[in-house]
């Protein structure tokens, strides 16, 4: 009963995280926006509340407990909720899953350490701009951006020609987007000079 308790806020947090950057869109008449933007409140409401009891450190060690589920999609969204809210204590965690056979718990946890500011795992996650896979790629040019790691942007600039695609996390849209690694290896460029 306890871990659907603890996947319930998992979920959650995903979900309110995941909804954020919902937005009256053309075709969605007003008063469906209006509800979506009512239900999203009231459950971030309840995830203050919750967040605000003393047993909130208590809640994020059982969210990071995930990291080691068997389950993958635990662990990818234990991952994600970590990096959510910015519980940089668990970076060591977070930086074990750099080795999960899972590309999503993997590509998770490369953003997450980048969303935490995790400086110290810069070399690790560098060595991922050679990885084969985009998505994997992109995330870990993000991630050195996010850390502000200088000392890769070499290794950063020569993904500037890679026509592969990534998920990157538009903060003024407050809305997941598929770029190219080579727009987000241009973005970082620019914003370590």
């Amino acid at each position: 009963m306890r871990d659907i308790l603890w996947l319930l806020i998992v979920s959650c947090v995903t979900f309110v995280a995941l909804t954020e950057g919902i937005r009256n869109s053309p075709a969605e008449p007003s008063y469906t926006w209006h509800f979506k933007q009512l239900q999203s409140a009231h459950i971030n409401a309840q995830l203050l509340n919750l967040l605000g009891d003393p047993a909130f450190q208590k809640s994020v060690k059982k969210i990071a407990s995930f990291m080691n589920n068997k389950d993958s999609f635990l662990r990818k969204e234990s991952v994600y909720a970590i990096a959510k809210l910015g519980a940089k204590e668990y970076s060591d965690d977070v930086a074990k899953l750099l080795s999960d056979s899972d590309i999503k718990v993997k590509r998770n946890a490369i953003w997450a350490l980048g969303s935490l500011g995790s400086i110290q795992y810069a070399d690790k996650v560098a060595a991922f701009l050679d990885d084969s896979n985009s998505e994997i790629r992109g995330s870990a040019v993000i991630a050195l951006g996010q850390m502000r790691a200088k000392k890769h942007r070499q290794k950063i600039s020569s993904l500037t020609n890679d026509t592969g695609t990534c998920w990157f996390y538009d903060k003024e849209l407050k809305k997941w987007k598929i770029v190219s690694v080579k727009e987000s290896a241009s973005l970082v460029l620019s914003n370590l000079n």
